[in-house]
């Protein structure tokens, strides 16, 4: 059975008994798949030599010109040893083993071996005398959850205090690592959230907020650095081995690297220790603030489920096609961020345990086809991310000053720096999809996929996936397309968040004939929307709404809005320049906690008495050219903040300032201004 603990179990055990058995030696080895009687030979010879070597000097005398698999064979005979062998798949690689590194008779060591499959473990008790098969069964229910928590506690010492981390990050890389366990009831991925809730809500990990909204998490400083500052001798007992190359946390020997290993900007980078380290058992690697190199993926991190290199400071195409072609075992490959990596290599393919691809916010454009080999792949993330508020006047400078037209030809520049071309020169924000990924049956989540770009093959593909899909995002959506593409969105009942740009330049899209599934949690709509979907209203579940219109909400949208019985944070942008007024009534939005308003006309907004009786958070962004007023503030019983951002107009913060003071609640709402200038994406892209 995979995932019960075998491992962890016999390390532990194994761990015990090297410290009070002095007289015998000891080794582990973990097998390689597809098995390589070379490379596994070798690593076994790095436990089999003599420990009072250094780590370097162990490492050379392990690579000699001579054959590892006789010296490991001398040695076995010549000493008494405790070996563990892990991984083991395959009869034909324990027949192997014994034939060419055991032998016969006159062997005094105790071979331990650890698979999955019961066959092969009674294989190996057949052909040696004296052994035993030992069955290491799952846990209950009830215990498992108690475990795994503590070993997701434990995992979080790979991050630093300073780190933001995105839920998903977390919740993907324990999918990967099998500490959440589906059930017919629930989902790995809910199992793990649920995971992530317990762990948050004993303060371990801390949530970072900007302007009121969780943008992330940071883990307890004092918690990890008691973990990390553990002795090795202590560490071993944990149910999760983090050791940290930085500052303080170095000092490692060949057996000093456990399941994970952090990487940070303070190591003193030395390649030579590096490449002496046993890596044999590391499950997971992850890179903070240093540069990548190729050289960190060792071709004996064979059994890798994750690699992290979100926070890198620098990963180049060479280094991703080089280390690709190393991990066969990958789950979870991050490279979010990595702007330098503008295409993802053929070796990819043959990843075939990977269960979460994410490359958002790098310079990729498309996906290759290779990709849909991928037949475990659940989570797809490409694509950029869109600040819904974004100025577009940036661009403009009709009428601008000297100075604002020297700042607006500094933001092109760096947009056009940091932005997504496709071959045509076009910016782009969605990736394309090659054909055949209707294939990828286990997929939950795809975004961002750039429609306009796919063929009606390809489109039809996607389309088959709606069935299969929780989270979905489209971009460059046209007229001409909306209609039979978007016709069959009625079919994706398990679509709980779906995210679409339409093209700003098109005319737009009519929704007589388009139903959006009542299983939404999350709508975001981008672009050239002049009316709202049809049935709307009718999304109960809906709890997040993310609206960008190009005409002034009309009386009719706010009140089909205000229905949604669910909802619970709504996001309104007006880009259209001409006045106008947005009411609400007293009979509307009973369950609305947060709204937060976009725009850059001269918008009037009105709340009446009774009006929103649950709102606590209200987000006012003022883009270029807004005059902006409100009225009927202190209406809003349970207002807790008013915060202000943007292209601040002074009279508008006097004006709200004056309402907030006449408010019933006191100590009254609080008013928090945030002028443009030190404002930062305030989104968690999952």
């Amino acid at each position: 059975m995979s995932g019960a603990g075998k491992s962890g179990l016999v390390w532990n055990i194994y761990c015990k008994w090297r410290t009070s058995n002095n007289s015998w030696k000891h080794a582990w080895a973990s097998v390689s798949h597809p098995f390589n009687p070379t490379d596994f030979s070798r690593n076994l010879l790095l436990h089999l030599l003599p420990k009072s070597t250094s780590s370097e000097e162990r490492y050379y005398k392990a690579h000699p010109a001579k054959d590892p698999i006789q010296e490991c064979q001398h040695l076995l005979h010549e000493h008494v040893y405790l070996v563990v062998i892990d991984g083991l798949q395959f009869k034909e690689d324990w027949d192997w083993i014994k034939s060419n590194l055991i032998g016969s008779g006159g062997l005094r060591s105790c071979i331990i071996t650890i698979t999955s499959e019961e066959s092969v473990g009674k294989h190996c008790v057949v052909s040696s005398n004296n052994a035993v098969v030992h069955n290491i069964k799952g846990l209950e229910a009830d215990a498992a959850l108690e475990l795994f928590k503590k070993k997701c506690m434990l995992y979080l010492s790979v991050f630093p205090q300073d780190r933001i981390i995105r839920r998903r990050r977390l919740v993907w890389r324990w999918i990967a690592e099998g500490y959440s366990k589906g059930t017919d009831s629930i989902s790995m991925e809910k199992y793990a959230e649920k995971l992530f809730d317990e762990v948050s809500a004993l303060s371990i990990i801390q949530p970072v907020l900007k302007a009121s909204k969780v943008i992330g998490y940071r883990v307890n400083g004092f918690f990890r650095e008691y973990i990390i500052s553990r002795p090795v001798e202590e560490r071993v007992f944990f149910p999760v081995e983090v050791s940290a190359l930085g500052r303080g946390h170095g000092r490692l020997t060949t057996e000093g690297i456990g399941q994970h290993l952090a990487v940070g900007d303070s190591w003193d980078v030395d390649r030579v220790v590096f490449e002496g380290l046993d890596f044999s058992r590391l499950r997971s690697l992850t890179v903070f603030r240093t540069v990548f190199w190729p050289w960190y993926v060792p071709d004996r991190m064979r059994v890798l489920r994750v690699l992290d290199l979100e926070n890198a400071e620098y990963v180049s195409n060479y280094a991703f096609e080089k280390i690709m072609k190393l991990l066969p075992r990958l789950k979870f490959l991050s490279l979010r961020g990595q702007r330098e990596v503008s295409r993802v290599p053929d070796s990819v393919g043959e990843l075939m345990q990977l269960q979460t691809l994410d490359i958002r916010d790098t310079s990729i454009v498309a996906l290759p086809p290779c990709i849909t080999r991928l037949q475990k792949l659940q989570y797809i993330r490409a694509g950029t991310t869109i600040a819904f508020t974004q100025d577009d006047s940036l661009s403009a400078g009709e009428h601008s000053t000297p100075l604002s037209r020297r700042s607006n030809a500094m933001a092109s520049r760096l947009l056009a720096r940091f932005s997504r071309r496709g071959p045509d020169g076009s910016c782009r924000n969605g990736v394309e999809v090659p054909r055949g990924i209707e294939r990828l049956k286990a997929l939950r989540t795809l975004g961002a996929i750039d429609v306009n770009t796919a063929g009606d093959a390809t489109l039809s593909e996607i389309r088959s996936l709606f069935r299969q899909l929780k989270k979905l995002e489209l971009f460059m959506i046209n007229r001409k397309i909306s209609g039979w593409f978007l016709s069959h969105l009625f079919v994706a009942q398990h679509l709980e968040s779906l995210s679409m740009q339409f093209e700003k330049s098109d005319h737009f899209v009519h929704w007589d004939y388009i139903s959006l599934p009542r299983s939404l949690r999350s709508l975001k709509m981008h672009g050239h929307v002049e009316q709202l979907p049809r049935g709307i209203e009718y999304l109960g579940n809906l709890l997040k709404l993310t609206l960008e219109k190009t005409t002034l909400f009309t009386p009719d949208d706010i009140e089909v809005i205000g229905t949604l019985r669910s909802l619970r944070t709504l996001r309104l942008r007006v880009n259209k320049d001409q006045d106008g007024e947005l009411q609400y009534h007293s009979s509307l939005f009973s369950k609305l906690e947060v709204l937060e308003i976009v725009c850059k006309s001269k918008l009037r907004v009105r709340f009446d008495i009774d009006a929103m009786e649950k709102l606590e958070q209200l987000k006012i962004h003022c883009l270029q050219g807004s005059e902006m007023q409100f009225s009927g503030l202190e209406h809003l019983f349970s207002l807790k903040q008013v915060w202000l951002m943007g292209s601040i107009d002074d009279a508008l913060k006097v004006a709200l300032e004056q309402q907030l003071v006449k408010h019933l609640k006191k100590p009254a709402p609080k008013l928090e201004v945030e002028p443009r200038s030190s404002q930062e994406s305030s989104e968690e892209s999952n």
